[in-house]
Parts: C-alpha cells; structure tokens; sequence
C-alpha cells in the first residue's frame, strides 16, 4: 500500500512538472471521442482481503458530458491466495475544470471471477460506483490522478463483498470531434 501511494504521489508530481514546462498547450482537455487508460497502480480491497493489480478502460464520449465505458480490472493477493477479474460497462459523466483538469462520475455494472489458484474459481456480479480526476498534459495524454469507488461483488454460495477501489495511471485521448 505504500508503495502504491509513493508511486501515485510521483505521477502526479512528474505531471505537475510537465504541465509547468509546457505553457504552449493551449488546452490540454480538448474533446477527444475515445479514451483509453491504463490504471498501472490500483488497489482494491474487497470484504478483509486487499489486493494490488491494475486496470484498462476504454470510454467513447458521446459529447462532452456523457460517455460509456468499459472496464476491464485484474487484482491478486501478494500470496496468490486469491485473484479477482472484473469486468464492467455503463454511463461516465464528465465536467471540466479550466483548460488542464476535467472529473469524472461513473457506474459501472458486469461480471467478476474470483479464482484460487489449484484450487477453482467462480463467476458472479460486479459493480463500480464512483468517479475521479484527469490531469491533461497534451490534448492526446492525460494523468489519471486519481480513480476510486465503491466496488461490490456477488458470487453465489460466497454471498455479497463491499470493497473499494483506488487507482491511478496514464489516459491516451485521440479521434477529433
């Protein structure tokens, strides 16, 4: 977990250096219709249990508030006890603030497996609610500072999990308007 958060405060400070260096980029938040990012530090404890992965999301912007996305997320136990694969779709709510900073809103419905490795694994419901912040660098990158939610999961016989998830990472923008 430390490592995450020391690792986390680096990528924000090396964007926070980027965008100072980098007065030129008129608007770093223009509208760009896709959107791939790649959470490379991510945290999610489900019920007593944390676990560590990342996740990889893909977002077509609809127009400049609304958009749909899908989330694919992999996390496993430092012990390989346990390993958690969702996967999940639904509506995002976007809103700008200023030329470099734009939040975001989502909730995110689908399926999850859990696995124990030689031993089995079962299939169940998945949910995500909650939102974060972009940092745009270019008008094509952008710093995901911060990404978090609520995360429940079913799995019969194994019953409901309340969890969280934090992540943060890198988002690749393109096609025009």
């Amino acid at each position: 977990m430390k490592k995450s958060l020391v690792l986390s405060a680096l990528v924000v400070a090396l964007a926070g250096g980027i965008m100072a260096s980098d007065a030129s980029a008129q608007n770093a938040n223009s509208f760009r219709r896709f959107d791939i990012n790649w959470n490379v530090l991510s945290y999610s404890r489900q019920g007593s249990v944390d676990q560590y992965g990342g996740t990889l999301g893909f977002t077509y912007h609809m127009n400049e508030k609304w958009g749909f996305v899908a989330d694919l997320g992999h996390h496993e136990t430092g012990s390989d006890l346990l390993e958690t694969t969702t996967y999940r779709f639904g509506p995002k709510l976007s809103n700008r603030v200023g030329t470099r900073v734009k939040t975001f809103g989502q909730f995110l419905v689908g399926g999850a497996r859990l696995t124990v490795p030689n031993v089995g694994s079962a299939n169940g419901f998945s949910m995500l609610m909650g939102g974060g912040v972009d940092i745009g660098i270019k008008p094509w990158l952008a710093v995901r500072a911060i990404e978090g939610g609520y995360s429940g999961i079913h799995v019969s016989g194994a019953g409901w999990s309340n969890g969280l998830r934090l992540s943060g990472g890198v988002l690749f923008r393109f096609g025009e308007e």
